[in-house]
């Protein structure tokens, strides 16, 4: 069997979410709006860091999200207006505030980078504990020098705290276990560098256009570029990487039996459904009250053969 961090990450949350996503192969037609802007941040960072023009980026950025949101804001288009203003002007702001002193060699900046590689694909076989044989695959990033060889890893998150535990990031583990176990990752890595995008705090004034946000959002960006961009180092331990491999062993274990049996039972996470957790963190919760084709044909869809890796650089942070 295949596996990627995203899949182990839903069977661990919920068995049942595990299930209607990787087994049954469907998602929701209507997409989270958190990972709209994630995935679009994701894109757009790979082709700043590729040399492409930021208006042609941010040109294209503004036709994927207008495509894949029409049906989520309806007749809100404002909203809409609003939501692609925020993601537009973070996106030039890292364009002439950051990535500049990243393509500056000898720059004075300790937190500059010195870009290896984007998007690297990897795999890598491994066995789990009866012996049955997997592959892990995924994709990382970035990969840059900066005071050594870190795995960089964009984020966009609307809080951001300095007491965030980065080190209990398992992706973030999940890519150093890749970076001593794949063969396509040749590289002796120090640990993972997070390269943190801050969603805007300022909010639309009462009678303000959307023009006129926009004018003082940009002047905000300006005048506190460290609260938008925020950049963290953080190692793991020899200890943290053979617990994340073993889990990995383990679950693939279990997963693999299950698709062997002929009545699979795949779980509620019981603190999903608690205070209603599943209606925020679920996007299957529908199908979770009652199993239902009819629903399923209104309300999802099938996902495509190669959509998991892609989903990989749509993890954010919890906003």
């Amino acid at each position: 069997m295949d596996f990627t961090y995203s899949r182990i990450r839903k069977y661990k949350s919920c068995p049942k979410k595990y299930y209607f996503s990787e087994v049954e192969g469907i998602k929701p037609k209507i997409t989270d709006e958190k990972l709209i802007v994630g995935s679009q941040v994701h894109y757009a960072l790979e082709r700043i860091y590729r040399g492409d023009s930021i208006v042609d980026i941010i040109g294209d950025v503004r036709e994927k999200f207008l495509e894949v949101t029409d049906e989520m804001f309806d007749e809100e288009k404002d909203e809409q207006e609003f939501a692609l203003i925020k993601i537009e002007e973070l996106l030039k702001g890292y364009y002439d505030l950051v990535y500049p002193l990243d393509m500056e060699p000898n720059s004075d900046v300790v937190k500059a980078l010195d870009i290896i590689d984007t998007e690297a694909e990897f795999s890598f076989k491994f066995e789990d504990i009866g012996g049955v044989e997997h592959n892990f695959k995924g994709k990382i990033d970035m990969l840059a020098r900066t005071n050594g060889l870190w795995i960089v890893e964009h984020k966009t998150t609307a809080q951001w705290s300095d007491n965030n535990n980065l080190k209990l990031d398992e992706q973030g583990t999940s890519y150093m276990l890749a970076a001593e176990s794949s063969p396509q990752l040749d590289y002796d890595v120090k640990g993972v560098l997070y390269n943190i995008i801050r969603k805007p705090s300022i909010r639309l004034r009462k009678n303000e256009t959307l023009d006129e946000y926009r004018k003082r959002l940009y002047g905000d960006i300006r005048e506190r570029p460290d609260f938008y961009y925020i950049r963290e180092f953080s190692t793991r331990s020899y200890n943290q990487i053979k617990e994340f491999y073993d889990e990995l062993r383990y679950i693939s274990h279990q997963l693999h039996k299950k698709s062997e049996s002929e009545k699979p039972i795949y779980y509620r996470n019981p603190a999903y459904m608690s205070f209603g957790q599943c209606n925020i963190m679920c996007d299957y919760t529908d199908l979770c009250i009652e199993y239902d084709e009819q629903l399923v044909e209104e309300l999802y869809e099938r996902k495509e053969q190669n959509e998991e890796l892609e989903q990989e650089v749509s993890d954010v942070f919890k906003i």
